[in-house]
């Protein structure tokens, strides 16, 4: 606040254990040349200030956005900034140091985060991870019982209930630190660990995604009749980016976000044209389409038909439900 004193506001938007994520916005008057030299200068203060510091620090800075609306886009953009600043370091904390184990262990915290969005892929890439421990047989033990202990952490960081075997595991490489040997037995105890621990995480994450889509949809129940309702506004309600609501949505339900939207709509449409004498225009207006020509070809797009063949049909007395869109 004191750096940006009449030149902008920033905000503390979210604050985690090991991340804390501002938003600066600039006042009107700077260009985005001045703007980007005033966040450099914000971003080189800071790392200065933390020299003496007992913590390692690390900046990922996000695009220049002209509306708060595009906020997540900017976030996506520090996060991706953020992940290379911090591969670059521990790619020159080896080289410096030949730390291998460090660099194993940021390869595996790297897999935890990538299972909690995609847990079909974490046990495989874990194996690779374990695998090459192997091409350093002194470091090797020491790399398996640094990647349990990141698990484990994990493991407790989700409230997962802790099994007996695992820690027994731990203790057995624990008390066997020398060097690998060929067909040692500490691998195959590795790979078990990880296939067990890594299965509770994935199903988990399963959970969690689920949970995700369940919120989404309640969220469309309660406000399609927005026309602004998006994929980023529920994703932002949801507190997950819009692309991984977007790739979660097609996990469960092929149709995805938007098909999974017009369909509902659609269907809210249907009972309105049944129960109340509005017209086809306000109907599509109260079921969130923002005109009537777009409500008119989402809904044929659905029901082969357009609102008013739909209406005609009902009042005709035929089967008004014979062509209802599927709802997944």
């Amino acid at each position: 606040s004191n750096f940006f004193k009449n030149k902008g506001h920033v905000c503390c938007l979210e604050d985690k254990k090991e991340q804390k994520i501002l938003v600066i916005n600039i006042i009107k008057g700077y260009s985005t040349t001045q703007s980007k030299h005033m966040i450099q200068e914000f971003v080189k203060q800071i790392k200065k200030e933390s020299n003496n510091a007992s913590i390692s620090l690390e900046v990922g800075v996000g695009r220049l956005y002209k509306h708060i609306f595009d906020i997540a886009l900017s976030y996506k953009d520090a996060k991706s900034n953020l992940h290379q600043r911090l591969c670059l370091v521990a790619s020159q904390e080896t080289e410096q140091k030949n730390d291998i184990v460090s660099l194993h262990c940021f390869q595996v915290k790297r897999v935890l985060e990538d299972t909690m969005e995609n847990p079909g892929i974490g046990l495989e890439q874990l194996q690779q991870v374990v695998d090459s421990a192997a091409d350093y047989p002194v470091l090797a033990p020491k790399i398996y019982l640094s990647i349990m202990n990141l698990i484990l952490d994990k493991i407790s960081s989700l409230k997962i209930q802790c099994e007996d075997a695992w820690v027994q595991q731990r203790k057995q490489l624990e008390g066997d630190l020398s060097p690998l040997r060929e067909n040692d037995t500490r691998e195959k105890i590795m790979r078990s660990f990880n296939e067990s621990t890594m299965l509770v995480i994935s199903s988990y994450a399963s959970k969690e995604q689920y949970r995700h889509i369940e919120n989404a949809k309640k969220y469309i129940e309660m406000y399609y009749s927005d026309s602004s309702l998006s994929l980023n506004s529920v994703s932002d309600i949801c507190g997950i980016s819009s692309s991984y609501l977007s790739r979660i949505f097609v996990t469960y339900l092929p149709s995805g976000f938007v098909e999974y939207l017009n369909k509902y709509r659609t269907e809210q449409a249907k009972i309105l044209m049944l129960t109340t004498n509005d017209t086809i225009a306000e109907i599509g207006i109260k079921t969130g389409f923002n005109s009537p020509q777009n409500f008119i070809r989402v809904f044929k797009k659905y029901q082969s038909e357009t609102p008013g063949q739909f209406k005609a049909r009902c009042l005709a007395g035929k089967d008004c439900m014979g062509h209802s869109a599927r709802m997944e």
